[in-house]
């Protein structure tokens, strides 16, 4: 064995038998079904739910990442960071450690589980800050993540211009059968089509596939292909 495969297997050895379980899910170019980026979850055996767990979780970040990169030819990985991490000067310090790594930063929208519910104003404008500064001095893509979720989509576009955005999976499974709600999501995505790069979430089967390119979106993340890894 080559002492780089050697380092890379003693690293995913490492990676099983921690308590947190980094797993990638594919992102997907649904015209041609090739994979060319993914993002990192964080599948543990129980779930980070304090600020020291999710401290000790990117922490460790840039060492999967390393190995990710090493195993799999992606054009990017995407991490997702809640605006509470946006905040804590302990997760931006770790995240400088993969500096010139093919990085995506996905700020969520999803509710606080353990501060509150909604941040003050200067604090969403410090996260975008946080945010600038990652994309400016470590050469990392932003995107926002679970667009039509929560209530401060637009609010962070008019702060910040994303390279890629979201569909919520929520959202996207209420259009397959509301005709109302898909007619707006097909406006929305042709919106965001001229600005970033949009992905569907959630696309499981055959059916979500046709819809979601015929919304418009280029890229597709959901059961389908991790199935299709799988096999």
């Amino acid at each position: 064995m080559q002492d780089h495969q050697k380092k890379v297997f003693e690293a995913m050895k490492v990676v099983q038998s921690e308590l947190f379980a980094p797993v990638l899910e594919p992102i997907v170019d649904m015209r041609t079904g090739k994979q060319i980026g993914a993002e990192l979850l964080c599948r543990a055996r129980r779930f980070p739910s304090s600020a020291k767990e999710w401290r000790d979780w990117y922490d460790k970040v840039p060492g999967y990442i390393e190995v990710f990169l090493k195993q799999n030819d992606l054009e990017w990985i995407s991490i997702n960071y809640d605006t509470k991490h946006l905040l804590d000067s302990e997760v931006i310090e770790s995240s400088a450690k993969m500096k010139g790594m093919p990085i995506v930063i996905e700020w969520t929208e999803h509710r606080d589980t353990y501060l509150r519910t909604h941040y003050l104003k200067h604090e969403i404008l410090e996260a975008v800050r946080n945010l600038e500064q990652l994309r400016d001095l470590h050469g990392f893509q932003i995107a926002f993540d679970d667009m039509g979720s929560g209530d401060d989509g637009l609010r962070r576009f008019s702060m910040l211009a994303p390279d890629f955005v979201k569909i919520d999976g929520g959202i996207f499974h209420r259009a397959r059968k509301d005709k109302r709600i898909r007619d707006v999501l097909m406006r929305h995505v042709q919106m965001y089509i001229g600005l970033s790069q949009v992905v569907i979430e959630w696309v499981e089967n055959e059916e979500d596939l046709k819809l979601a390119m015929s919304l418009g979106a280029k890229l597709g993340q959901g059961y389908l292909w991790d199935l299709t890894q799988k096999s």
